[in-house]
């Protein structure tokens, strides 16, 4: 097998304004673009042996580039922004007391689940438990672990949205159950 590797002249200043280049003309943020250049050169040396031949290491590390500012992009088009918010919700917070406030409000909406996810959840979620370890706590495969875990993460935001979109008045059928206040 040939083993292919960075050509000794590369000249790597000059790479890093290619690559920058090409990830902003594919319209990434100014403040990213360097974030993606690095992305796109740790991808490019850890496969550096799928390379053929030496001489063509540029453009397929611009190709690399151009791929990882997309990815990026894309990225940015699922999260939601503050804006395509309801108006019945508030904006995203990242601060620590109100994200413990958070926390406290979904922990207890645990109890509106069915224990297995419940478990499932406060053991990933919350202690931080790998999949692997609530694989074998729980008796699953780790597909398995991770099917519960989802399946528990869908109920939990599905009972969410109904309880605090019925105390806003913006949900059609009222919650069944007892909502809790940290909606409001």
């Amino acid at each position: 097998m040939l083993r292919v590797t960075v050509p000794k002249d590369t000249d790597w200043v000059h790479l890093r304004q290619s690559l920058s280049a090409v990830v902003r003309r594919r319209g990434v943020a100014p403040d990213d673009v360097e974030d993606v250049v690095q992305s796109a050169l740790e991808r490019a040396l850890r496969n550096l042996e799928r390379l053929e031949q030496a001489e063509k290491f540029e453009p397929w590390v611009k190709q690399i580039a151009a791929n990882a500012a997309i990815d990026r992009l894309r990225a940015q088009q699922r999260q939601p922004r503050s804006e395509d918010l309801p108006d019945h919700l508030p904006a995203l917070v990242d601060t620590p007391d109100t994200l413990l406030s958070y926390a406290d409000c979904v922990a207890s909406f645990l109890s509106l689940l069915p224990e297995a996810d419940a478990a499932a959840l406060r053991a990933k979620d919350i202690n931080g438990v790998s999949f692997a370890d609530l694989a074998a706590e729980i008796g699953l495969t780790i597909p398995g672990a991770k099917s519960r875990v989802q399946r528990a993460r869908r109920r939990l935001a599905a009972a969410l949205t109904r309880c605090c979109t019925s105390l806003a008045g913006a949900s059609p059928e009222p919650f069944e159950g007892d909502c809790n206040p940290c909606c409001d």
